[in-house]
């Protein structure tokens, strides 16, 4: 293990712990990546996974655009090229998709923040009628949170009407 003598205290603690398991959270530039890639490195050196059934998670697309620039260009990091790294929204997407018996619409489509409201609020707000951006956002979090819930006792969030005429903004939002 010579990749841990550049590591400090805390990064060795991370990467030695017996837990399979590990989040890294720490801020920018502090070695979450070097951390992330060295307890892989521990899994597989020390037998306990086999390197293609490693699954590496950031948040973000640069996260794992950095990841896997170090680990298909550093020779240290050979024992874990087989490894999947991808985003947690990948990673749900990709199970949510293997279960067919799920009642998720295929193609599934996710929209970051900003599509949200370009898309979903402004077409919300212009199909509507309604005269504020906020107003379409409250009913989409509303419709969000309904559906997260999924309990038909929770009423009067917004007229059938208009639920109607949003379920069907989001289907064209698919089209």
């Amino acid at each position: 293990m010579v990749w841990v003598e550049d590591l400090n205290e805390q990064q060795k603690d991370a990467i030695l712990s017996i837990k399979q398991n590990s989040c890294v959270v720490a801020g920018p530039g502090t070695g979450k990546t070097r951390t992330l890639l060295g307890k892989a490195l521990q899994l597989v050196e020390d037998e306990e996974v086999l390197p293609d059934q490693l699954y590496i998670v950031n948040f973000t697309n640069a996260g794992i655009h950095d990841l896997q620039r170090k680990v298909n260009s550093e020779d240290e990091y050979d024992p874990i090229k087989s490894a999947q790294i991808s985003t947690f929204h990948s990673v749900a997407l990709k199970a949510l998709q293997r279960v067919e018996a799920a009642s998720v619409p295929r193609p599934l489509v996710i929209l970051d923040d900003w599509e949200e409201r370009m898309f979903i609020d402004e077409f919300t707000k212009a199909r509507l009628s309604l005269r504020r951006i906020d107003q379409a956002e409250k009913i989409r979090r509303d419709y969000d949170a309904r559906w997260c819930i999924a309990r038909e006792e929770v009423d009067d969030w917004i007229s059938e009407k208009s639920r109607q005429e949003f379920e069907k903004i989001y289907l064209a939002m698919k089209d």
